[in-house]
């Protein structure tokens, strides 16, 4: 007489249905509870990563900034002094020659000192050109960064993704 409860076989069966995911290590089903905890895990861990990438770059960003701002004092002051030293010299030029020369000869020193003083300004504008150059060189490091950051949390997640995908499929 055939019996109304399942048979051994058939519970496993059952139970095969349940889960299918193979733990890959000892060749056992995965209960779903356990499938569920261990992709909680994947994700905690693949999230991790990409925090500490971020923070990497962050890291980074702030050290290239600063090492910009450094070369960016040092140019504008190298400029400044260089300038202000130019100027100094042909300032004390013209007073020594104009205590030497007549009235005449003033004239022709003051013309000196509007030169001196273009050349100045010239010198200016050249500074304020390799300001506004290293204030594009910083933007666009900035922009490389904001891509390199967004590419690497890409691929972090990327990378998660397929191995969470392979364990899937294992």
């Amino acid at each position: 007489m055939p019996s109304t409860e399942p048979s051994v076989i058939e519970i496993q069966q059952q139970k095969s249905l349940v889960s299918t995911e193979i733990c890959p290590l000892c060749d056992q089903p995965i209960p779903p509870e356990k499938l569920v905890q261990i992709q909680r895990r994947e994700r905690e861990h693949a999230e991790a990563q990409a925090r500490e990438l971020r923070e990497k770059f962050e890291a980074e960003k702030a050290a290239e900034l600063a090492c910009q701002e450094e070369k960016f004092r040092e140019v504008t002051a190298a400029a400044t002094e260089q300038a202000q030293r130019e100027s100094t010299k042909r300032e004390a030029a013209a007073r020594a020659e104009a205590k030497f020369q007549a009235e005449s000869a003033m004239t022709a020193k003051v013309a000196e000192a509007d030169a001196a003083r273009k050349s100045a300004e010239q010198a200016t504008s050249a500074t304020t050109e390799q300001l506004q150059e290293l204030q594009a060189e910083h933007a666009k490091a900035e922009a490389d960064f904001a891509k390199r950051e967004e590419l690497a949390a890409t691929k972090a997640k990327t990378q998660a993704e397929s191995a969470m995908t392979a364990k899937i499929a294992e």
